[in-house]
């Protein structure tokens, strides 16, 4: 049980070696640009979202293999703004206990 957790923590989950939460952008990305391609009428040029999602995939898998926990790291930084209420009447942000 022990090695199982020290993997998962060691080890994040990745999509064809890219870290899952980027793949996931890149997904989310260029089904984006199909739609829009599809809807103005560029079906023709189909190609060209295929082989920005497959660069962004290469990008997204050079940024893994550097950062592992790119994941984590974004997901971190998206709570560092967050306030806090403050229960004694004071300037700026303060922690009580």
């Amino acid at each position: 049980m022990k090695e199982e957790l020290l993997k998962s923590v060691a080890q994040p989950m990745q999509v064809f070696f890219a870290p899952f939460g980027l793949f996931l952008l890149n997904v989310a990305f260029s089904f984006a640009f199909i739609i829009l391609f599809l809807i103005t009428g560029f079906g023709v040029y189909m190609w060209i979202p295929i082989v920005m999602f497959i660069f962004l995939h290469f990008i997204a898998v050079i940024i893994g293999k550097n950062e592992p926990h790119i994941d984590n790291i974004i997901a971190s930084r998206k709570n560092i703004r967050a306030r806090t209420k403050n229960l004694i009447r004071e300037k700026g942000n303060k922690f009580t206990a």
